[in-house]
């Protein structure tokens, strides 16, 4: 795939190569690969779902990858939904750091696109509009490709939604009161907090 890549950037079909990872060790390598134009970490504030390393150590990693030239779109500012009660906060970290080129932010309803303009632009973001985004309704979503069923997550919830069936974590909406408990317990990071499906906006 990344010959495929190379090729047609070489025939000038795309301006620039990139990878993405979760991994430290992954973004160290392509941080010091000269093939890749662009980089995609996982990087927040609290270094939430960084596998393999600590912040520091990726944020190293990002800062050599600068050092050559390279972009970095970072993702994940909210950490798959764990610092949803800091948005503003965690935004603001991710556009102020120097390693970071542009963020890739999910965003599910027009209240979280205007906030999250007015927080890039440095205006402040109304009461109001922090509370109507945090009111908006949530859902657990686990990502069954990185789920290797330790049942961690199980151990964490107290209201008993949680659940490993054939080897992967299961969540029981109808039980579950999206207290967010289980999301930190994962060590694969596969679980995230989703905004729900509330039909067409």
């Amino acid at each position: 795939a990344l010959q495929v890549l190379l090729d047609a950037k070489a025939k000038g079909r795309v301006r620039a190569v990139g990878a993405s990872s979760h991994s430290v060790q992954m973004v160290a390598q392509l941080a010091a690969d000269a093939r890749f134009d662009v980089l995609h970490p996982i990087v927040n504030r609290d270094g939430i779902g960084v596998l393999n390393g600590s912040l520091s150590d990726q944020l190293a990693a990002l800062r050599a990858a600068k050092a050559r030239g390279a972009g970095v779109y970072a993702m994940k500012p909210l950490a798959g939904g764990h610092l949803r009660y800091d948005v503003v906060g965690a935004l603001e970290w991710a556009w102020a750091r120097p390693e970071i080129d542009a963020v890739a932010l999910g965003m599910a309803s027009h209240d979280e696109v205007a906030m999250a303009v007015a927080v890039e632009a440095g205006k402040p973001v109304p009461a109001a509009m922090r509370a109507k985004v945090a009111a908006a309704p949530r859902r657990i979503f686990i990502n069954t490709a990185l789920c290797n069923g330790c049942g961690r997550c199980v151990d964490g919830c107290d209201h008993q939604a949680m659940s490993v069936v054939e080897g992967k974590a299961r969540n029981t909406r109808d039980d579950c009161v999206i207290c967010g408990y289980c999301l930190p317990r994962c060590p694969n990071f596969a679980i995230r907090m989703i905004v729900a499906d509330t039909g067409p906006a």
